[in-house]
């Protein structure tokens, strides 16, 4: 599962910033994960930019590791951003988490936006066309892309901020969940719209073995956590199996015991009835009968049938 989403958040990235020619010559960027100690993406940028990237865990409420980075020209007056993803969750499974919005709801990229420039302190000025949503199995998804300036010292600076929006569903248990994930450029006024060529040539590519030795850490880690505590749910389903099996045999016995003392009051009630019967035909023919040892019957007139009622 975690594996899918970071092949889910690879699809995204490639959405937000997809591959197109340069409009010069570009340099990969290294995005090392410090954890693994191994590069984790690359990051095409312009020759001569700066870039300082690092992979972030995710938030607590989903999974997927993320890059995030800032890439400055030489002379540092234009800037590429990929910020922190942004996530949320809500349903009958979700748990709140300091990391994750309280939000409990699907929003549009558009609105996510303007929480974005809002928490950002940078003014909207206007919509612009955004990237083709991704289309992601099991997702449903969004995007747009607004211009907004701010000032710094006495210069105006232009940002366009694009943003994913991923959501999933799943019904047991009972979770919904969104990650957003961010993009900015910036630069002074009036150059970052006609520069958008170059912002998206810088393209990010995720690195296969990365991700399979993610992949596997993952794994190690969900086994160390709940491998001892799988083994005691194992014993103590032995345990209760054994204590199953003791009240069905026990169950069983006493079936048995039971069965046995109804067959034994059966042929005794038999035994009685016959007995009763052989008196009533003793009394109708006027006989009577005296036991000898070892069983035999003597009879006290030749009517009387010759039986034993014993």
């Amino acid at each position: 599962m975690r594996k899918h989403h970071l092949v889910v958040a690879a699809a995204a990235l490639a959405a937000v910033v997809p591959a197109l020619a340069a409009a010069s010559a570009m340099h990969a960027y290294a995005i090392v994960d410090p954890a693994l100690k191994m590069t984790a993406w690359t990051l095409d940028v312009p020759v001569g930019w700066k870039v300082d990237g690092t992979v972030l865990p995710p938030p607590s409420c989903t999974s997927g590791s993320t890059p995030v980075y800032k890439a400055t020209s030489a002379d540092g007056t234009m800037a590429s951003y990929f910020l922190p993803q942004v996530a949320w969750t809500w349903g009958a499974a979700a748990r709140p988490s300091s990391d994750c919005q309280g939000w409990t709801g699907a929003v549009s990229a558009s609105t996510f936006l303007n929480y974005q420039l809002a928490a950002e302190k940078i003014g909207y000025v206007g919509a612009l066309t955004p990237e083709p949503k991704p289309n992601l199995p099991g997702y449903t998804t969004d995007s747009a892309r607004d211009l907004a300036r701010y000032v710094v010292g006495n210069r105006e600076y232009d940002a366009v901020v694009s943003a994913v929006i991923m959501c999933h569903a799943r019904s047991m248990p009972a979770l919904q969940s969104c990650n957003a994930l961010v993009q900015r450029w910036d630069g002074p006024k009036g150059t970052v719209v006609p520069n958008i060529p170059m912002f998206r040539a810088m393209r990010l590519t995720q690195n296969p073995a990365w991700l399979s030795a993610w992949t596997d850490a993952m794994r190690r880690r969900l086994q160390g956590m709940y491998g001892p505590e799988t083994q005691t749910l194992l014993r103590q389903g032995d345990l209760a199996q054994a204590a199953r099996m003791q009240e069905h045999n026990a169950f069983m016995a006493s079936q048995q015991k039971a069965a046995d003392q109804r067959s034994i009051a059966f042929n005794a009630h038999e035994n009685q009835k016959q007995s009763n019967t052989d008196n009533f035909v003793d009394y109708v023919l006027d006989c009577s009968r005296a036991y000898s040892g070892g069983g035999t019957v003597r009879v006290s007139s030749a009517s009387c049938p010759n039986r034993q009622t014993f």
